[in-house]
């Protein structure tokens, strides 16, 4: 995984941006970045094991997909004002 991220230059992570506007009109944006590569050397990943890198990375996609899911109701509500 580690060499994946490197080929394709994601050396600083990956940084995703969610962004919403609540009811009142006031518009947020948030930004957070996920970076396996912190952990490298760590002795984490070799203690860890591979499945376990896999249950991770399935949690992270979860719960982006809830994040998204919530801005999407959001924008819905927004919209239906």
């Amino acid at each position: 995984m580690v060499q994946n991220l490197r080929d394709k230059g994601l050396t600083q992570g990956i940084t995703i941006t969610s962004k919403y506007e609540d009811r009142q009109g006031e518009y947020y944006e948030t930004e957070w970045t996920i970076n396996p590569l912190l952990l490298e050397g760590s002795g984490y990943s070799e203690y860890k094991g591979y499945e376990d890198e896999v249950q991770a990375l399935e949690d992270q996609a979860r719960t982006l997909k809830k994040i998204i899911k919530i801005s999407e109701d959001i924008k819905e509500a927004n919209r239906s004002r």
